[in-house]
């Protein structure tokens, strides 16, 4: 993606299911990398590739924003040069 482009939420969600289809051959797991990213100990990533993140102990959580996605997937690019 050259720099004219915004990444869309399209785009992020389907780059956050590449990562999960990549989990078998590169021994990380997508929710441990949102969750280094985000701060969050407790993550789900669903199969639509949307992110759920709990917040304490209590349990209360939320999905993450469609900014944040974007933001997460350009996180993961800068810091572990993308889906390989």
């Amino acid at each position: 993606m050259d720099k004219q482009e915004t990444m869309t939420v399209i785009d992020a969600r389907a780059y956050i299911r590449e990562l999960v289809d990549w989990e078998a051959t590169n021994g990380y797991r997508t929710a441990d990398m949102v969750a280094e990213w985000c701060n969050h100990g407790d993550v789900v990533v669903d199969p639509a590739g949307d992110v759920w993140v709990r917040e304490g102990k209590r349990g209360y959580g939320h999905w993450l924003r469609e900014e944040y996605l974007c933001e997460f997937v350009e996180w993961h690019k800068a810091t572990y040069g993308g889906v390989r």
